[in-house]
C-alpha cells in the first residue's frame, strides 16, 4: 500500500499510466499500438501529468517507462503530415513545456529505455537526469532521414556530451546508437538486461528518494549552469548552495549518522 496517496491518484489518462509508491512516481507511456509515438493528446497528457507531479512536494523521484516493443518512435508523423500548424509553434508550445518541467523540476527523473527511442522520443529520454537502457535499446536520431534537423534538445545533448565532430557524424548519418555505444559515449548511465530494466530503474529511484532532497534539489541547477560560469562564479554558487544545505536538518542528520556509523534517515527539512 502506498504511504503517500496523492489527491490526484484517481486522475485518468488515456495514453499514460501514473502510479505512486511512497516518494516515487512512475509514468508509463501506454500508446504501444502506435509505438508510443507522440501525438497531440499524448503531449497534453504528459504535460498535465508533470504539472501534477511537480506540484506534489512529497514526490522526490520520477521514473519514465513505456509499454510495448519500444520506448517511443518519436513524433507521430501521420498527425504531423495532416497538421496545418507551424511545427515551430508545436515544438515551442507543446514539447518545450514538457522538457522544461523535467529539467527545472526539483525532483530526480530517471528514464528507462527499451527497444528504440527515436527522434524526439530519444530527446525526451536524454532530458531526464539519469538514463538506463536495456541491452536491446537504441537511441535513433533519425531526423536527417526525413530531411529534418535534430529537435527536442538533441543537438544540445550531443554537443554537451560528444563535442562537434561526433555530434555532426551522428546527425548526418542518422544511424541508431545501441546501448553499449551509448554507454561508451556517456549518453546513458547504465545498461541492464531487458528483463531487469523496470525493477532496476524503480529500485534506483526508490533508493534516491530516501536521499537528502534539499541537496538533490540544489545539485540539478548547479550542474546545469556550472559550465557557463567562470571558476570564481562556480565556486561562489557552490558556496551559496552549500550554506542552504549546511543549515538544514538533513545535514545535522547526515553528520550524526556519520559519527554513529549508521545510514542517515533524511527528512527533507
Amino acid at each position: 500500500m502506498s504511504i503517500h496517496e496523492p489527491a490526484w491518484s484517481d486522475r485518468n489518462f488515456s495514453l499514460l499510466n501514473l502510479s505512486v509508491t511512497e516518494q516515487t512516481c512512475q509514468i508509463t507511456l501506454t500508446r504501444s499500438a502506435s509505438l508510443n509515438a507522440f501525438n497531440h493528446q499524448m503531449r497534453t497528457e504528459l504535460a498535465d501529468a508533470l504539472t501534477l507531479i511537480n506540484d506534489d512536494a512529497k514526490i522526490r523521484t520520477v521514473v519514465l517507462l513505456a509499454e510495448g516493443h519500444c520506448f517511443s518512435a518519436g513524433a507521430d508523423l501521420s498527425e504531423l503530415s495532416n497538421e496545418c500548424d507551424d511545427v515551430q509553434v508545436q515544438l515551442l508550445e507543446e514539447y518545450a513545456p514538457i522538457f522544461n518541467m523535467i529539467r527545472q523540476s526539483d525532483k530526480i527523473f530517471i528514464a528507462g529505455v527499451h527497444g528504440v527511442a527515436a527522434g524526439i522520443g530519444a530527446a525526451l529520454a536524454m532530458s531526464c537526469d539519469l538514463l538506463v537502457m536495456a541491452d536491446n535499446a537504441q537511441l535513433y536520431p533519425a531526423f536527417m532521414l526525413l530531411g529534418l534537423v535534430p529537435d527536442g534538445g538533441t543537438s544540445w545533448h550531443f554537443i554537451k556530451q560528444l563535442g562537434y565532430r561526433k555530434s555532426i557524424e551522428l546527425c548526418l548519418e542518422a544511424k541508431s546508437i545501441d546501448a553499449e555505444m551509448c554507454l561508451s559515449l556517456g549518453l546513458t548511465n547504465k545498461v541492464v538486461a531487458q528483463s531487469e530494466l523496470k525493477p532496476f530503474v524503480v529500485s534506483w529511484a526508490e533508493k534516491l528518494s530516501k536521499g537528502p532532497s534539499i541537496a538533490q534539489r540544489y545539485v540539478k541547477p548547479l550542474l546545469q549552469q556550472v559550465d557557463k560560469l567562470t571558476f570564481e562564479q562556480a565556486f561562489a554558487m557552490e558556496a551559496e548552495l552549500q550554506q542552504q544545505c549546511f543549515t538544514s536538518q538533513d545535514f545535522e542528520e547526515g553528520l550524526l549518522a556519520f559519527f554513529e556509523k549508521r545510514q542517515p534517515i533524511f527528512s527533507g527539512k
